[in-house]
């Protein structure tokens, strides 16, 4: 049978904030945050060509009243003319019940309290060079999708089953960051180096037998280290009006616990044919996740003459390990890295803006994803990769207008 979602959202919020500022060097702020989510999931159960009788039917019918409550302070002091200090205190409670409405026994709720803050520092060493640090502590709770499929027992074919499955830990974070910002003249740049320790990560467990069922559940760590860096040239000597902009980044996240990833399904396959069977992926300290590249790259050169502007950019986008692959294995080789060119052209004309955009200029054939899997339509039913193709060229030709 084929299977349907529906999903209504209805969401509303409001902020009420202080700010005083005793001079010009402290800033304080001080307010909370209220917000209201409803959320309704319909699962429908349709038929197809290869079960054309089944009736067409309701098979989930749950919803939520998720509300949020948040009070936050925030304080910046200009301690002399070089240095600056910033800090920020924050406490949110989420509220996410569970509203079976087709079985009210498997109803359940979910309340998460959590207390997290920032503290950095930034000065200027030199004329138009700053230095910057900082740590900074943060916070998400696990959303209904995943709170309901958690059960190892019950795995959900993702993601349509859902249920009062048992509880899932939020997500917390401890950052650290430092790095140096200049500005001199047409050139401006930026670096940045931060490390990730993050607690309790929800991560999608995959039967490797079959893709589509699964369930959430926490890793006891992961790590995300990271350098970026960023350079602007504004109006070129030798062509007015034109600036150039790059970017490179390096990226690890990995695993930094040892888990099983599939352990649930590994007795179902005891007596499956070993050749026909996918290894639950293995997770030791130091896998790298898949589908993070470990670099991406741009660069943009801008133009812009009275009402027309114009930008060509390069996106690069490095190997990736295949999802299913979190072991590191490689057995069955990496995603390959990518570069595309896209061009936009734009021109103002009173009130509206006229724009065409190119995308991927060059119509390279690329893939932005990746898995290994059974081939289940092949006649052994043998492992291999199985990759998403990506967009070719395409075009979008359109107007923008600014009501004042």
């Amino acid at each position: 049978a084929d299977v349907m979602g529906l999903t209504g959202i209805a969401s509303a919020g409001s902020t009420l904030q202080v700010r005083y500022e005793p001079n010009p060097d402290v800033r304080i702020a001080a307010g909370v945050e209220v917000a209201r989510n409803d959320v309704d999931i319909e699962i429908l159960e349709l038929p197809n060509r290869a079960f054309p009788d089944i009736e067409r039917g309701t098979t989930e019918l749950a919803g939520t009243n998720e509300n949020d409550l948040g009070f936050y302070t925030d304080l910046f002091w200009r301690a002399d003319q070089r240095t600056a200090l910033h800090s920020s205190l924050r406490f949110d409670h989420i509220d996410i019940p569970f509203r079976d409405f087709l079985d009210p026994e498997h109803s359940g709720d979910n309340q998460f309290n959590q207390i997290t803050g920032a503290l950095g520092v930034s000065r200027e060493t030199l004329p138009g060079v700053r230095l910057f640090g900082g740590y900074a502590r943060g916070f998400r709770a696990p959303v209904i999708l995943e709170i309901t499929c958690a059960d190892p027992e019950d795995p959900c074919p993702l993601p349509f089953e859902l249920g009062a499955d048992p509880p899932l830990k939020p997500v917390t974070t401890d950052s650290w960051q430092a790095g140096f910002r200049t500005e001199r003249g047409r050139i401006s740049t930026n670096v940045t180096a931060y490390w990730s320790e993050v607690h309790n990560d929800l991560f999608s467990v995959v039967d490797p037998e079959q893709p589509t069922r699964g369930f959430f559940r926490n890793l006891e760590g992961t790590r995300r280290v990271g350098l970026e860096g960023s350079m602007t040239i504004k109006s070129i000597p030798v062509m007015p009006g034109a600036s150039i902009q790059g970017s490179i980044a390096w990226t690890r996240a990995t695993f930094e616990t040892h888990a099983t990833l599939a352990a649930p399904f590994l007795e179902e396959e005891e007596e499956e044919d070993p050749d026909q069977i996918l290894p639950a992926p293995v997770v030791e300290p130091g896998d790298r996740f898949p589908m993070i590249p470990a670099f991406t790259a741009g660069l943009a050169i801008s133009y812009e003459r009275g009402e027309y502007q114009s930008e060509l950019s390069l996106h690069y986008v490095g190997e990736r390990f295949l999802v299913g692959d979190e072991g590191n294995n490689g057995n069955f080789g990496k995603l390959a890295g990518y570069t595309l060119l896209n061009l936009d052209i734009s021109r103002a004309v009173g009130a509206a803006t006229l724009y065409a955009e190119v995308k991927n200029l060059l119509d390279q054939s690329y893939n932005p994803f990746g898995l290994i899997s059974p081939n289940v339509r092949g006649p052994s039913e043998d492992i291999e990769r199985f990759v998403t193709p990506g967009l070719p060229r395409r075009m979008l030709i359109g107007a923008r207008f600014r009501l004042h």
